[in-house]
Protein backbone atom coordinates (compact mmCIF):
# COMPACT_ATOMS: atom_id res chain seq x y z
CA UNK A 1 0.00 0.00 0.00
CA UNK A 2 2.59 2.62 1.28
CA UNK A 3 2.12 5.72 2.73
CA UNK A 4 -1.26 7.40 3.72
CA UNK A 5 -1.19 10.76 1.02
CA UNK A 6 -4.04 13.74 2.16
CA UNK A 7 -6.08 14.63 -0.10
CA UNK A 8 -5.93 18.17 0.84
CA UNK A 9 -3.05 20.07 2.41
CA UNK A 10 -4.06 20.99 6.08
CA UNK A 11 -1.92 24.12 6.36
CA UNK A 12 -3.90 25.23 3.31
CA UNK A 13 -7.41 24.17 4.86
CA UNK A 14 -5.76 26.43 7.71
CA UNK A 15 -5.19 29.59 5.45
CA UNK A 16 -8.61 28.97 3.67
CA UNK A 17 -10.36 29.65 7.30
CA UNK A 18 -8.28 30.29 9.96
CA UNK A 19 -10.88 29.24 13.01
CA UNK A 20 -10.35 25.76 11.58
CA UNK A 21 -7.91 25.58 13.98
CA UNK A 22 -10.05 26.10 16.92
CA UNK A 23 -12.79 23.73 15.48
CA UNK A 24 -9.92 21.47 15.52
CA UNK A 25 -9.10 21.29 18.95
CA UNK A 26 -13.02 21.22 19.64
CA UNK A 27 -13.92 18.26 17.51
CA UNK A 28 -10.75 16.35 18.73
CA UNK A 29 -12.47 17.13 22.44
CA UNK A 30 -16.21 16.60 22.22
CA UNK A 31 -15.62 13.46 19.64
CA UNK A 32 -13.09 11.84 21.87
CA UNK A 33 -10.92 11.39 19.39
CA UNK A 34 -6.69 12.03 19.16
CA UNK A 35 -5.03 14.60 16.97
CA UNK A 36 -3.56 12.89 13.57
CA UNK A 37 0.41 13.76 14.08
CA UNK A 38 0.15 15.60 10.98
CA UNK A 39 -3.34 17.89 11.80
CA UNK A 40 -1.62 18.47 15.58
CA UNK A 41 1.74 19.86 13.83
CA UNK A 42 -0.88 22.11 11.47
CA UNK A 43 -2.65 23.49 14.48
CA UNK A 44 0.34 24.24 16.24
CA UNK A 45 2.41 26.14 12.89
CA UNK A 46 -0.55 28.03 12.21
CA UNK A 47 -1.78 29.35 16.20
CA UNK A 48 -0.78 32.72 15.07
CA UNK A 49 -3.24 32.50 12.41
CA UNK A 50 -6.03 33.12 14.81
CA UNK A 51 -5.01 36.41 15.27
CA UNK A 52 -7.68 37.26 11.68
CA UNK A 53 -10.50 35.74 12.83
CA UNK A 54 -13.12 38.18 14.57
CA UNK A 55 -13.87 37.76 18.14
CA UNK A 56 -17.47 36.50 17.69
CA UNK A 57 -16.54 33.95 16.07
CA UNK A 58 -13.85 33.06 18.84
CA UNK A 59 -16.09 33.36 21.69
CA UNK A 60 -18.62 31.28 19.50
CA UNK A 61 -16.08 28.58 19.30
CA UNK A 62 -15.23 28.63 22.62
CA UNK A 63 -18.70 28.53 23.98
CA UNK A 64 -19.40 25.40 21.74
CA UNK A 65 -15.61 23.68 23.54
CA UNK A 66 -16.27 25.41 26.62
CA UNK A 67 -20.42 24.02 26.75
CA UNK A 68 -19.52 20.52 26.80
CA UNK A 69 -17.96 18.26 29.43
CA UNK A 70 -15.10 17.88 27.70
CA UNK A 71 -14.22 21.45 28.47
CA UNK A 72 -11.25 20.72 30.61
CA UNK A 73 -9.71 18.58 27.86
CA UNK A 74 -10.18 21.71 25.53
CA UNK A 75 -8.40 24.31 27.54
CA UNK A 76 -5.42 21.75 27.97
CA UNK A 77 -5.29 21.58 24.12
CA UNK A 78 -5.41 25.35 24.07
CA UNK A 79 -2.74 25.75 26.50
CA UNK A 80 -0.68 22.90 24.72
CA UNK A 81 -1.09 24.41 21.02
CA UNK A 82 0.09 27.95 22.43
CA UNK A 83 -3.43 29.69 21.05
CA UNK A 84 -4.24 30.45 24.98
CA UNK A 85 -1.78 32.99 24.46
CA UNK A 86 -3.45 34.48 21.83
CA UNK A 87 -7.18 34.23 22.48
CA UNK A 88 -6.99 34.28 26.46
CA UNK A 89 -3.47 35.44 27.28
CA UNK A 90 -5.26 36.74 30.67
CA UNK A 91 -5.59 33.16 31.33
CA UNK A 92 -2.25 31.80 29.89
CA UNK A 93 -0.16 34.21 32.02
CA UNK A 94 -1.51 32.16 34.98
CA UNK A 95 0.90 29.60 34.18
CA UNK A 96 3.68 29.16 37.17
CA UNK A 97 1.98 31.41 39.39
CA UNK A 98 1.79 29.61 42.56
CA UNK A 99 -0.24 29.23 45.08
CA UNK A 100 -0.11 28.42 49.01
CA UNK A 101 0.67 24.39 49.20
CA UNK A 102 -1.52 24.16 52.23
CA UNK A 103 -4.68 25.86 50.28
CA UNK A 104 -3.98 24.35 46.80
CA UNK A 105 -2.65 21.40 46.39
CA UNK A 106 -3.48 21.29 42.53
CA UNK A 107 -0.29 23.58 42.09
CA UNK A 108 -0.70 26.86 40.35
CA UNK A 109 -3.12 29.23 39.83
CA UNK A 110 -3.59 27.90 36.15
CA UNK A 111 -3.88 24.44 37.12
CA UNK A 112 -6.52 25.46 39.78
CA UNK A 113 -7.99 26.58 36.90
CA UNK A 114 -8.11 23.75 34.97
CA UNK A 115 -9.27 21.95 38.43
CA UNK A 116 -12.75 24.30 38.35
CA UNK A 117 -13.25 22.96 34.58
CA UNK A 118 -12.26 19.14 35.98
CA UNK A 119 -15.08 19.25 39.03
CA UNK A 120 -17.81 20.91 37.06
CA UNK A 121 -20.93 19.21 36.50
CA UNK A 122 -21.25 17.94 32.63
CA UNK A 123 -24.19 20.07 31.97
CA UNK A 124 -23.75 23.81 33.15
CA UNK A 125 -24.43 27.35 32.00
CA UNK A 126 -22.09 28.46 29.88
CA UNK A 127 -21.53 31.62 32.15
CA UNK A 128 -20.77 29.77 35.14
CA UNK A 129 -18.01 28.11 33.22
CA UNK A 130 -16.66 31.32 31.84
CA UNK A 131 -17.21 32.41 35.68
CA UNK A 132 -15.00 29.40 37.01
CA UNK A 133 -12.66 30.66 34.26
CA UNK A 134 -11.78 33.99 34.95
CA UNK A 135 -12.45 33.93 38.99
CA UNK A 136 -8.65 33.89 39.38
CA UNK A 137 -7.73 35.90 36.35
CA UNK A 138 -6.48 38.87 38.92
CA UNK A 139 -3.89 36.33 40.59
CA UNK A 140 -1.19 37.09 38.74
CA UNK A 141 -1.17 40.92 39.03
CA UNK A 142 -1.79 40.72 42.77
CA UNK A 143 0.43 38.18 43.87
CA UNK A 144 2.79 38.87 47.24
CA UNK A 145 5.51 36.56 48.40
CA UNK A 146 5.83 36.08 52.26
CA UNK A 147 8.12 38.52 54.01
CA UNK A 148 8.86 36.45 57.03
CA UNK A 149 8.54 33.38 58.63
CA UNK A 150 4.91 31.94 59.21
CA UNK A 151 3.71 33.70 56.43
CA UNK A 152 2.32 33.04 52.77
CA UNK A 153 1.75 33.77 49.33
CA UNK A 154 -0.86 36.22 49.07
CA UNK A 155 -3.16 37.58 46.15
CA UNK A 156 -4.53 41.07 48.18
CA UNK A 157 -8.00 42.26 46.14
CA UNK A 158 -7.18 39.90 43.34
CA UNK A 159 -11.05 39.26 43.50
CA UNK A 160 -11.63 43.29 42.10
CA UNK A 161 -8.78 42.40 39.73
CA UNK A 162 -10.25 39.13 38.45
CA UNK A 163 -13.61 41.07 37.82
CA UNK A 164 -11.62 44.32 35.71
CA UNK A 165 -9.59 41.64 33.79
CA UNK A 166 -13.08 39.45 33.29
CA UNK A 167 -14.98 42.44 32.03
CA UNK A 168 -12.01 43.13 29.57
CA UNK A 169 -11.80 39.75 28.66
CA UNK A 170 -15.70 39.43 27.97
CA UNK A 171 -15.89 42.78 25.99
CA UNK A 172 -12.64 41.67 23.42
CA UNK A 173 -14.82 38.13 23.06
CA UNK A 174 -17.80 40.53 22.52
CA UNK A 175 -20.41 38.86 24.98
CA UNK A 176 -23.75 40.63 25.09
CA UNK A 177 -23.88 43.21 28.17
CA UNK A 178 -26.30 40.90 30.41
CA UNK A 179 -24.39 37.59 29.70
CA UNK A 180 -21.49 39.67 30.77
CA UNK A 181 -22.46 41.38 33.60
CA UNK A 182 -23.67 38.00 35.09
CA UNK A 183 -20.11 36.34 34.65
CA UNK A 184 -18.23 39.38 36.18
CA UNK A 185 -20.52 39.08 38.76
Amino acid sequence: CGELVYPFDLDLRIKEDNLRILRAIRFKNILGFQYEPKTWQAVKNNVAKIRNVSSERIRDELNKMFAHRSRAGSLEDLEKSELLKYILPEINKLKGVPQPRDLHQEGDVFAHTLECFRVMPPRVSIALVWAGLLHDAGKADTMTMPKTKGDRIRFNKHVKYSAGIATQVLRRLKFPNFERELIVW
